[in-house]
């Protein structure tokens, strides 16, 4: 356990300078500050009660771009030690594959959570000026998205020992985004049929991603009150259970693969 996190710590450190090198984060931020502004122009042409509007293209963007450079750093880690030969010295060390893998998709969790720690704070200061505020329930919003970007991590990083870093890349984004509609669209499609129709339905309900569920987006905005504690802790457990099961799959599948 000591050495996997030593591990971690270590492509953690080269993923944090290679990715402001690649200035991504400073990109999203800077995307982020104008759709924010964007937004709050509309109010110069004496359109009052845009507060929700102006709140919603703020977070709407910190949620957006999140998901890109999420999907980009996690499908790439493996990849690109690959295509660079980097693999091989690590490997070359002390330490299992499945260590790699795990320290990879650590290293991918911690740099998407600090972009988006740094997105939300700009964002935070920035409506902060131009006095608008969020309530209590925004504390929750930050803990979910990270859980979210913990089970993007995971996600992305199986995909990307499984399929090209294209497709990976395309079908982490795609299934990330359009998670709340499938979802919404498979349980449509339950009804009064046959039951072994529907027995495979909720089947692929539950294994599909649910990367929406962590979204609070729209009670963020709206001022709901904070939501029920124990629904935050069921949302946790399955964020963990989950990013688990894609690891344990990622890890199975790179053992045996030819580098």
């Amino acid at each position: 356990m000591k050495q996997t996190l030593v591990i971690c710590k270590s492509l953690i450190r080269t993923g944090l300078l290679e990715t402001f090198r690649r200035k991504e984060a400073w990109v999203v931020i800077f995307l982020t500050i104008l759709m924010t502004f964007g937004a709050y122009t509309f109010t110069f042409f004496g359109v009052s009660g845009l507060d929700i509007f102006v709140k919603d293209m703020a977070l709407t963007a910190v949620g957006l771009f999140t998901t890109i450079i999420g999907s980009v750093i996690a499908t790439r880690q493996i990849p690109d030690d690959i295509s660079r030969r980097t693999i091989f010295p690590i490997l070359s060390r002390p330490i299992t594959r499945d260590q790699y893998v795990v320290a990879r998709a650590v290293a991918a969790f911690v740099m998407t959570a600090l972009c988006f720690v740094m997105m939300t704070t700009v964002v935070t200061l920035l409506l902060a000026a131009l006095k608008l505020t969020f309530g209590l329930i925004f504390l929750q919003y930050i803990w979910l998205k990270l859980m979210a970007v913990m089970w993007l991590s995971a996600f992305g990083v199986f995909l990307s020992v499984t399929l090209s870093q294209s497709a990976a890349f395309t079908l982490c984004f795609m299934l990330a985004l359009g998670s709340g509609a499938f979802s919404r669209t498979l349980l449509l499609t339950v009804g009064e049929g046959n039951p072994a129709v529907n027995w495979v339905i909720t089947f692929l309900y539950g294994f599909l991603p649910h990367y929406a569920l962590f979204d609070t987006t729209g009670k963020v905005i709206y001022g709901w009150k904070p939501i029920p504690a124990m629904v935050v802790v069921s949302l946790t457990i399955y964020a963990i259970t989950i990013s688990a099961f894609w690891l344990y799959l990622a890890t199975r599948k790179f053992r045996g693969q030819s580098l």
